[in-house]
């Protein structure tokens, strides 16, 4: 840097002010050229120039570019924006992508198909449907803002929104952020609409009113008689006339309300208000009203008609004198009177009639005013102007609508001053007046608030009371509104008006009623008494009591108290009430009028009472109770029965009136207390009646009962349907008698019946309909004629959409009927149509979404009872009036309810029923083809039924064949085409009735049961693409319809391309090219990875192999030479030409199938598996797919024949299937099973066939089914990112299932096993036992999918016995305890005759085997019996011929070996005439059961064996035994014991189950020994009970695929690993000791073996990995044992849980640890601990199992880090040398960790006082603040390290005297030499997993501690443990290894003094004082 500087000084010089110095400086800061040649060295000689350099470039870089850059890209977006054309362009491409994406969403959420969405499916639509949700999110709508969306899309205002009315405004939507201004335009637009029509109504109401006040006050003039001109009458007469005239007005306009409810003083009486309505109603137009105002006018004069009955009197309330004043006057003066009484009368009412009527007309027209100004002002709100209108514009409202009442502005505006209208007064809005409702409840209220402790009937009666007392009656006739509110106060609480119809609630249900009812007479009786009492008191007070609550109140309580003290209030009262019925006429004397108001409402309430018993007014007043009280009804609960209420659970509770029930069943659930009380019922003919009638009626129906059932459930929990049930039939087939049923079933008030009429015309269906709302049970009777239905009435009947209908009373609502269970009955000749859409397709594929077709009369009936047969479908006939009663009885409703109904209920929830119903096909498949039919028909087609009318069928099918076959090319069929068919019958064009061709054509398409066609359109037809007549033939020649099925089966192959389009090959293709790379050489990626599963060992014939591999015409040839060469290499040859290799199998993840590694016979070929292979047996199952999946099917228990019908027959006809398909396509057998193959994996067919097409469709519907079961859950996530990942997870779920297949296979052939395939394996037989074994292993249990035998491998010697096995002639019985006597022939002979003692001849020397001849001369040596006799072998000459043996004879047969060497025996035992009973020594687990037949025929086929009878002979007689040599024929005797070892576990009984063990088959093995390897024959049992089965090997089991230990090792002599390697415990033993004192490794054990004791040492290239199984699963058992001694009662299942492979888990370790730490110290060994040393090391160090920790000191100078832990820390007792104490650290040593293990120590050892700790100077700190640690007293460092530290070191002995002398005779380095010693296994103990090292560091030191309590010390270093053995063997001190942080401090850095090295003698500072 100092010569840069240098060289550029005097260049900076010459060149300061020079024009290069300038273009340098500008090409350096803009340019950035030699920045580091010129600016760095500038800017480090002056930093301040760096101002200078920095600020320019930043300006240049962040500044100047960055504003180019800007510049140009905002020119570039203003071009793009003037650039309109590809704007628009642009605009219109996103519109359209956007609108099909639109579409698509539109499709998705219309749930019913119908090409419209409502409100209900735009919002479940936008809670299911991610994108469409995401869109509204887009556009800021939320779910409250969906129903004004709909309202703003919904343009026609229909309910229902079409597809572009969806997609255009939400595509122009999404594209602005101005979703919030539009709807608030919308809201404007729609409020300022309302205000016009607000504004158009008032207008039109104020004309009408004008009109009615000039025609009222016409009608006064005449009345009155009045003749006086409008000019010259008075004001008051104007006034009358006006008071008449807009009365009668307001009457009319105002409907009634003002006088209903008015309470003023002077009213006109019920004759004036009579008089006035009826000429009101003779001079109004019809139009002027609507229907509302019509129907209370006709109201008002229907009551006005009843009040007229009884002419009341004037009341003295309304101020009007009596008319009649005395009867006894003269005629004169009663004319006069009666003319001054009406004058005076007519003159007070028309004042206060004018009055009333003014001041609610002046109400009336500001309360209009006052909502009309709101609206303005909210309409200008919304549209932004917050300025109210203007006054002017309000008083030309105000003057407009005045200057409309003609009679008004000429009484009291004839001269207005200035010509102005004068403005009328500001009045606050009027709250809206109180409905009869809030009148009630406010009445019930106030009794229970202000007497709380009052009971429900006194709280009643006060309610009442003060109602009568409040009400203003005139003349006392209540109005209908008063007459209802009191009803409503005494039981409006049981009832409810909903949607113009009345409930009543009774017996625990609301039920509908046509009219109010009430039975309170004993009530009102009460209430009349009460006033009768209070008009008594007041006559007797003699006061002058107003009738009103606040006056009368305290009369009322004085009564109410006054008959409570006399008994019950309500008797006592109406007690009062009889007494005095009569006391109006009798106080009075006849004159009423004369009468206290408190008698006088007593009157009116007795009149009251009378008229609901004579029901007078019920009609009115249940008018006026519809139209005001209206109010939704909560949802139903459940079911109401006659005893008990039945919850929408099927939960059975006791009735109570808070239950919101509308279902009501009048008969009892409990059917048993009908039958208590009435004995004569008999409940068993009821219950075989009812299952007669069911299974008669659904007789091979049994999917049509269930499909009813779901109806049923829906009925009863109140769901729709949205579906119609159709039952089709003919007369007599039982429908009319289920509808009794069903009408039972509900009850009479929750079932109806509607005459199909209903749907003919719309005025019969609103007028016919409310018989049937809000009923369950809706029953359509049959018709007489085909019909056409309206479509839109019928649909909406269906659907539960809203209808009009006329209702009681005249009132028009609108009704729902869809939870209602809707059946329509039906003759097939009468099926209506109902015309959906013009399109007959579209028509009927909407019907068959409405409509479920249930086809009845599958029975049939006969009068004879023996003729009945049910099995056949022939039942009795029961007369017609005897079915029906035993129907309608109310226990059979109950019966059917309870044993039919709801155990379907319970069983299958609502919302399945639903799905059921939605998809028929998962009921059965004929229900879905009837329903089609059905559908069809429904839409107009004329269809024959299915099944129905064959010939017609086969007529329509030779049209459509001939049409089929003329056109083999032609995908689409159209008209023209057909007119091209000369063959085919029929005219071009309909010409005097003629037929033409298409309308035949179409004819035949709907009658023809071929589905060759479909018709698209009028005139286009979709073809299938087959040749028809070519499937034919190939179906024929292999098996026709009972092995393919028919068209029945297949159904439409249209639909079935629709539904499978959507599949294709992807996971087939997926599964061949893994399977194709798995087979190459190259293999799968991540075998290496994968651990292995198991092993085989493959031998092979290697030269008939070779000669294959040279013709070089194998498909996979380099895997075949990587194979051959494989056995060379690494394969064991035998001297007969057999080589052998180990194969390892593994498992990929999410797939079952074993896998094997490397080249292997599972990857050859087929053909070259059969040369290598020729020696085994092949086992395969075939059709293993499909038949793997219906076997799932089953387990899930979601199989059924009738939904995999074609399935199922492929599965039992697979092979005619491939060539029947071979056949037809004219290809290869193995191409057609490809093509089969492709269907099961996802793939469509390649050809149109069909059952391919139909099978294909079932297998994706089982495919849907098995992935999505719960069970597969796992399943779900795997193979998302596929194309089909369905198939691919069915594939993987299926492998799985396949590779158990072969287990049942291994475990009885064991080392047999050669090669493992896919669906199958190799098999070594090499003898009877292996032959027996193999079929065995065929054999499955519940008809699982088990392997069969595919080829036998040959017999080098045709054996009898194993013939008649390979051949399946034989039965197989097992035997039990056959005893082996050395030799074929004596064990045969011994097992066979019970009376043969061959022991003895068992000790000869059988080594050269034994013939006939020495059988003979050993027998006659020995006496067989107490007569004397022997039994000898006596050769047949001629063979084995039946009819020369006696029953019962046993014969011995000898056999040739392929060797010849030596032969070998069987024996064989006549039983009975036609059996044989053979026994074989070389499978001696089972005796062969075969025919004598076939016997004596593989005799004859053979001509090898020999045969021999047994007969008995005298001992004395001279033996003569022929020279033949057929008597030297000699059986092999036994194996040589020296050469083979057998071992058999001792256990005889199973730990599963506790049951016997038997032995089950021998595996050849190898036993690793002292001595050498040696080959053993392990011997393994298995269970004998049949749902266990375990396999016991010699000291383990398998249990589900795990191996645990079941010896106690007292027992176990050796330990087996796997069922062919074991270990001497010797040998186990004898290593470990090695391991433990010298440190050897595996690797090195392995190197002894292989270079002394091997002999191949390729045959043990596992023995690593099976030694330390072997070593870890032994000193595990053995610590166990020791560990769980104390627990004696479990120790045993403890230990035979521990699993051989992994023994180490971390629960046991866990508890390993606990217990060492226990174990280590005796308690007299902890009190005589005084000091502890403590230290860690990481020498010896776990693997890391998760994240590397963290470290301390220097790192690695490869700079890799260490993936260990931090080592072990350990606590040592000086004074003996043992560990205390061993932890291993995960983190570096700390505080943390020394504090641990010393609170450990110290809690056991109490007379601990001294601890040592190399970095005590760090720790003390910590130690001395824990008061756990107040017993130690001495805190010291080692001596050793005491040298590193300082003069102020607290801990070092060399400083303080007491440390010293503490340490005095104390060994402080016992931590460094045990250290020293332990570090020495760090090469074998680092390369363990965490769990295994940690396991053997604690067994390695409890061994050490072992060693040092027996005083053996050899195995540590020179550093001893124990002073007196270190100062024995002089032991040099250890030099320092490093500085400690506590060390003498050093020389200061400031001194310039040279320091000298410090000496090497450590001097004791305390020592220098002495």
């Amino acid at each position: 840097m100092d010569a840069n500087l240098l060289l550029f000084k005097p260049l900076a010089q010459q060149t300061t002010l020079s024009l290069h110095d300038s273009i340098r400086l500008l090409r350096t800061v803009i340019a950035g050229d030699s920045w580091g040649e010129i600016a760095v060295p500038v800017i480090e000689d002056h930093p301040e120039t760096a101002m200078i350099f920095v600020g320019s470039q930043l300006t240049l870089v962040f500044g100047v570019l960055n504003l180019i850059v800007a510049v140009v890209v905002d020119t570039f977006a203003e071009a793009r924006q003037h650039d309109v054309l590809n704007l628009a362009e642009e605009l219109e491409q996103d519109m359209a992508t956007d609108q099909k994406a639109l579409q698509k969403i539109f499709n998705r959420i219309d749930a019913d198909g119908s090409g419209e969405v409502t409100l209900s499916e735009l919002i479940e639509g936008a809670q299911r449907d991610p994108e469409f949700r995401s869109r509204l999110q887009v556009m800021d709508i939320d779910e409250v803002d969906l129903q004004q969306l709909f309202e703003m899309i919904d343009i026609e205002g229909e309910g229902q929104v079409k597809v572009m009315e969806f997609v255009t405004p939400l595509s122009r939507w999404v594209r602005d952020s101005k979703t919030a201004p539009r709807f608030v335009k919308y809201n404007m637009m729609r409020l300022m609409h309302r205000h016009e029509e607000f504004v158009g109504s008032v207008d039109a109401r104020f004309e009408l009113l004008a009109g009615h006040l000039d025609e009222m006050t016409d009608c006064l003039r005449y009345l009155t008689g009045s003749r006086i001109s409008e000019s010259s009458r008075s004001t008051e007469e104007m006034e009358a006339g006006l008071g008449s005239g807009l009365g009668s007005s307001l009457l009319g306009s105002m409907t009634f309300e003002s006088l209903r409810h008015s309470r003023s003083e002077g009213m006109l009486s019920s004759q004036m208000s009579l008089l006035s309505v009826k000429r009101h109603k003779t001079m109004m137009e019809p139009k002027a009203f609507d229907t509302e105002t019509t129907t209370e006018l006709e109201w008002v004069e229907d009551a006005l008609d009843e009040e007229i009955v009884e002419q009341p009197r004037f009341s003295k309330r309304a101020h009007l004198p009596s008319l009649f004043k005395d009867q006894c006057s003269t005629q004169q003066e009663t004319l006069q009177m009666q003319e001054k009484a009406l004058a005076s009368a007519f003159h007070n009412a028309v004042e206060v009639f004018k009055q009333s009527l003014l001041d609610a007309t002046d109400q009336a027209v500001h309360s209009s005013l006052s909502s009309l100004g709101l609206a303005t002002k909210e309409a200008n709100v919304l549209r932004g102007d917050a300025h109210p209108a203007p006054e002017s514009r309000k008083s030309q409202l105000r003057h407009g609508s005045k200057m409309r009442f003609r009679a008004f502005s000429d009484l009291h505006e004839q001269d207005p001053p200035g010509g102005e209208i004068p403005h009328l007064p500001a009045v606050d809005p009027v709250p809206p007046p109180k409905t009869i409702l809030d009148i009630v409840s406010e009445y019930k209220s106030w009794s229970v608030a202000t007497h709380p402790n009052a009971c429900r009937h006194t709280c009643l009666v006060l309610a009442v009371t003060k109602f009568l007392c409040d009400m203003n009656a005139t003349n006392y006739m209540m109005s209908n509104v008063q007459k209802l509110i009191l009803f409503l106060l005494i039981d409006g609480d049981n009832w409810r008006a909903h949607k113009r119809q009345l409930f009543h609630l009774c017996d625990g249900a609301w039920d509908m009623e046509e009219k109010l009812s009430l039975e309170a007479w004993d009530f009102l009786s009460a209430v009349e008494g009460i006033f009768v009492s209070i008009a008594t008191s007041i006559e007797n007070d003699e006061k002058n009591i107003l009738w009103s609550w606040a006056d009368a109140r305290n009369y009322v309580y004085k009564a109410i108290e006054g008959c409570k003290r006399r008994g019950e209030l309500v008797d006592v009262c109406a007690r009062i009430a009889k007494e005095h019925s009569d006391h109006v006429r009798v106080v009075t004397s006849n004159k009423t009028w004369k009468a206290t108001w408190a008698r006088r409402v007593a009157d009116m309430l007795a009149s009251y009472r009378k008229a609901w018993e004579t029901q007078t007014h019920s009609v009115v007043l249940s008018r006026l109770f519809l139209q005001d009280c209206d109010m939704p009804m909560p949802k139903s609960q459940g079911i109401c029965f006659s005893d008990i209420y039945l919850t929408s659970n099927w939960e059975i509770r006791s009735k109570h009136e808070a239950q919101d029930c509308y279902v009501r069943f009048d008969y009892p659930y409990f059917y048993e207390n009908t039958l208590a009380g009435d004995p004569s019922i008999n409940l068993p003919m009821l219950k075989e009646r009812l299952r007669l009638f069911l299974t008669s009626l659904y007789y091979k129906n049994e999917d049509a009962f269930q499909a009813k059932l779901c109806f049923l459930c829906a009925a009863f929990q109140g769901v729709c349907t949205g579906k119609m049930l159709f039952q089709v039939g003919r007369g007599g087939d039982g429908k009319g008698m289920e509808a009794i049923l069903d009408a039972a079933l509900f009850g009479s008030k929750s079932s109806a019946s509607l005459d199909s009429g209903v749907f003919l015309d719309r005025a019969e269906f609103r007028k016919s309909a409310e018989l049937v709302w809000n009923k369950s049970n809706v029953r359509i009777q049959e018709m007489d004629s085909k019909v056409r239905f309206i479509s839109e009435i019928w649909k909406r009947f269906v659907v539960d959409e809203e209808i009009d209908c006329r209702v009681n009373y005249g009132f028009t609502t609108k009704r729902r009927f869809g939870t209602s269970m809707k059946i329509q009955e039906l003759n097939y000749e009468n099926v209506p149509v109902i015309e959906e859409s013009k399109d007959i397709n579209k028509a009927c594929e909407q019907l068959r979404r409405r409509v479920v077709c249930i086809r009845m009369g599958t029975s049939t009936y006969t009068l004879n009872p023996n003729e009945v047969d049910h099995d056949r479908g022939i039942y009795l006939l029961i007369p017609q009036e005897e079915l029906a009663s035993d129907l309608r009885h109310p226990v059979t409703a109950s019966l059917y309810l309870r044993d039919w109904c709801l155990p379907f209920f319970r069983e299958n929830p609502v919302g399945e029923c639903l799905t059921m119903l939605h998809d028929l096909k998962s009921i059965s498949d004929k229900l879905e083809m009837d329903t089609q039919w059905l559908a069809a028909k429904l839409s107009g087609r004329d269809l024959v039924p299915p099944g129905d009318d064959r010939m017609l069928v086969d007529a329509n099918d030779e049209i459509v064949e001939l049409v089929h076959a003329s056109m083999p090319t032609r995908p689409i069929l159209k008209e023209y085409l057909l007119h091209k068919i000369d063959e085919f019958p029929g005219c071009i064009t309909s010409t005097r009735g003629r037929t033409t061709k298409l309308q035949r054509f179409v004819s035949a398409i709907d009658h023809s049961s071929l589905k060759l066609f479909r018709q698209v359109d009028h005139s286009t037809f979709e073809k299938l693409q087959i040749n028809w007549a070519r499937l034919k033939e190939s179906m024929a020649r292999h098996g026709g319809v009972n092995i393919f099925g028919d068209w029945t089966h297949w159904t439409c192959p249209f639909d079935l391309k629709h539904i499978i389009q959507t599949w294709d090959g992807n996971a087939f293709q997926d599964h061949s090219t893994f399977l194709l790379q798995h087979c190459t050489v190259r293999g799968v990626g991540d075998a290496v990875l994968r651990s292995a599963v198991t092993s085989l060992d493959e031998t092979v014939d290697i030269e008939r192999l070779k000669a294959y591999a040279l013709q070089g015409v194998d498909r996979r040839q380099e895997m075949l030479e990587r194979y051959i060469a494989r056995h060379e290499t690494a394969g064991l040859t035998s001297s007969d030409g057999m080589a052998t290799v180990t194969v390892e199998y593994y498992t990929q993840p999410g797939y079952g199938r074993l896998l094997a590694r490397g080249a292997a016979g599972q990857k050859l070929t087929r053909e070259a598996r059969a040369e290598a292979f020729f020696h085994c047996s092949e086992v395969d199952a075939a059709c293993c797919h499909p038949r793997l999946l219906q076997q799932k099917l089953f387990d899930l228990d979601v199989w059924s024949d009738g939904k995999y019908t074609i399935l199922a027959l492929f599965i039992k006809h697979y092979q005619a299937w491939r060539y029947c398909v071979a056949d037809y396509m004219d290809v290869s057998v193995g191409q057609a099973k490809t093509e089969l193959i492709r269907i099961f994996y996802g793939g469509k067919p390649s050809c149109e066939i069909p059952f391919l097409m139909k099978l294909c469709a079932e297998v994706q519907t089982a495919a849907l089914s098995i992935v999505h079961h719960p069970s597969s859950r796992m399943w779900r996530d795997l193979y998302s990112d596929r194309r089909n990942p369905e198939f691919s997870r069915l594939s993987g779920i299926l492998s799985m299932e396949e590779a158990k297949m072969p287990e049942s296979v291994s475990s009885l052939m064991g080392q047999a096993m050669c090669v493992l395939l896919f669906d199958g394996a190799y098999v070594q037989c090499r003898n009877l036992h292996d032959d027996i074994a193999l079929c065995h292993g065929m054999e499955t249990r519940d008809s699982r999918v088990g392997l069969q035998i595919r080829r036998w491998a040959p017999l080098a010697c045709k054996s009898v016995p194993r013939l008649l096995v390979r051949r399946g002639q034989v039965q197989f019985f097992r035997t039990e305890d056959v005893a082996d006597l050395g030799n074929c022939l004596l064990t045969s002979l011994y097992y066979m005759e019970d009376d043969l003692e061959l022991e003895s001849l068992s000790q000869s020397d059988l080594r050269h085997g034994m013939s006939a001849r020495d059988f003979n001369y050993m027998t006659l040596g020995m006496s067989q019996g107490d007569d004397g006799q022997a039994y000898l072998l006596e050769w047949l000459p001629h063979g084995f011929i039946r009819e020369e043996l006696p029953n019962g004879a046993l014969l011995a047969f000898h056999e040739p070996n392929s060797s010849g060497t030596s032969g070998h025996w069987w024996a064989a035992k006549i039983c009975g005439d036609t059996e044989v009973a053979i026994f074989d020594s070389q499978a001696p687990e089972c005796l062969l059961g075969v025919a004598f037949t076939v016997l004596e025929d593989v005799l004859r086929e053979t001509q090898t064996a020999t045969a021999f009878i047994l007969t008995r002979a005298h001992t004395v007689e001279t033996l003569r035994v022929p020279e033949s040599s057929v008597y030297d024929l000699r059986g092999a005797g036994p194996d040589d014991p020296d050469d083979l070892v057998s071992i058999v576990t001792p256990r005889d009984t199973c730990l599963e189950c506790a049951s016997p063990l038997y032995p089950a088959h021998d595996v050849q093995g190898r036993l690793y020994t002292l001595n050498g390897v040696k080959k053993v024959t392990v011997t393994t049992k298995r269970c004998s009970r049949k749902t266990c089965r375990t396999h016991h090997h010699y000291n383990y089991r398998k249990v589900d695929g795990q191996m645990y230990h079941s010896l106690s090792l007292g027992d176990m002599k050796y330990v087996f690993v796997n069922s062919k390697v074991g270990f001497d415990r010797t040998f186990l033993d004898y290593h470990e000791a090695l391991q433990f004192r010298g440190g050897i490794s595996h690797n090195a054990i392995e190197f002894a073996q292989s270079h002394t004791l091997w002999n191949d040492p390729e045959q043990h290239y596992r023995w690593h990995r099976e030694y330390s199984t072997a070593q870890l699963y032994y000193a595990v058992v053995q610590e166990a044992r020791e560990m769980w001694c104390d627990s004696r009662s479990n120790q045993s299942a403890r230990l035979f849980n521990l699993e051989v492979t992994q023994p180490l888990s971390e629960a046991f370790l866990s508890e390993y640890k606990d217990w060492w730490q226990r174990q280590q110290f005796s308690p007299a060994e902890w009190r005589r601990v005084k000091e502890v040393v403590m230290d860690g090391r990481e020498k010896v160090a776990a693997k890391c199992p998760g994240n590397t920790p963290a470290r301390v000191g220097r790192p690695r100078k490869d700079g890799r880090i260490r993936q260990h832990e931090n080592g072990w820390f350990m606590a040592i007792d000086p004074a003996t040398g043992l560990v205390m104490s061993a932890t291993n650290m995960a983190s570096p040593e700390n505080n943390d960790i020394a504090k641990q293990v010393l609170q450990n120590i110290v809690e056991r050892a109490p007379n601990l006082d001294c601890v040592i700790y190399d970095k005590m100077c760090v720790c003390q700190k910590a130690f001395l603040s824990d008061a756990k640690f107040r017993q130690v007293k001495y805190w010291c460092i080692d001596r050793f390290h005491a040298r590193a530290h300082g003069d102020t070191c607290t801990c070092c002995p060399l400083v303080h005297r007491r440390l010293d002398l503490r340490l005095r005779n104390v060994n402080s380095s016992i931590a460094e030499q045990t250290f020293s010693w332990f570090r020495g296994y760090a090469s074998t103990f680092n390369v363990k997993n965490p769990l295994t090292h940690v396991f053997y560091v604690l067994l390695y030191v409890k061994k050490h501690n072992l060693l040092i309590r027996k005083d053996y010390l050899r195995h540590l270093n020179p550093f001893s443990a124990r002073a007196k053995a270190a100062k024995n063997a002089r032991v040099l001190i250890r030099p320092a290894s490093k500085k400690y942080i506590c060390r003498r401090p050093s020389a200061s850095l400031s001194s310039h003094r040279v320091l000298r090295k410090p000496s090497k003698k450590v001097i004791k500072h305390h020592m220098k004082k002495k």
